[in-house]
């Protein structure tokens, strides 16, 4: 079963946003865009599934397939709202680059905190435009292999289980 590292690219909003002052991921200012203006945007391209409620917004969660977003890397989108249905936060799983991730987000936003390691390509980052804030978030490649292998015995343990 073939494995493959992501990245996280997680961009969340203060509930009280300045209309344009924000991160626009997909086009979508964080803290002012609806449910309605997220689903005309993206609606065409890909098909948002429903994900259930976030439990820290109290509001709905939409995930798309990114393959249709035309974006190099781009697995999975999922969209966060409010109760209000206002978008307040984005998450982005990507193929694993966060040193190239960071340099071309570094040119728009405000660097808050870098820890990619540059040799090993892993480790975490903050951004910041307005009252949004963007993060990378990379596990290093033994992180990965040890959850993979932890879910592979969890799976044989439970295979074993019942076959008794």
């Amino acid at each position: 079963m073939k494995k493959r590292l992501t990245g996280i690219l997680l961009l969340l909003a203060a509930s009280l946003a300045m209309a344009g002052n924000n991160a626009t991921p997909l086009g979508l200012e964080v803290g002012t865009a609806t449910y309605a203006q997220a689903q005309a945007a993206l609606g065409k391209q890909v098909a948002l599934e429903q994900e259930g409620t976030n439990k820290y917004t109290g509001g709905r969660m939409v995930k798309a397939d990114g393959a249709g977003l035309d974006i190099d890397g781009l697995h999975t989108v999922l969209l966060i709202f409010n109760k209000a249905d206002v978008l307040e936060g984005v998450v982005l799983t990507m193929n694993k680059d966060p040193k190239g991730i960071y340099k071309a987000l570094s040119q728009k936003y405000q660097a808050v905190s870098n820890r990619i390691d540059t040799f090993m390509n892993n480790g975490y980052a903050t951004l910041q435009k307005g009252n949004s804030f963007i993060e990378i978030d990379t596990k290093p490649l033994m992180d990965a292999y040890g959850q993979a292998v932890n879910s592979e015995n969890a799976a044989k343990q439970q295979k074993k289980a019942n076959a008794l």
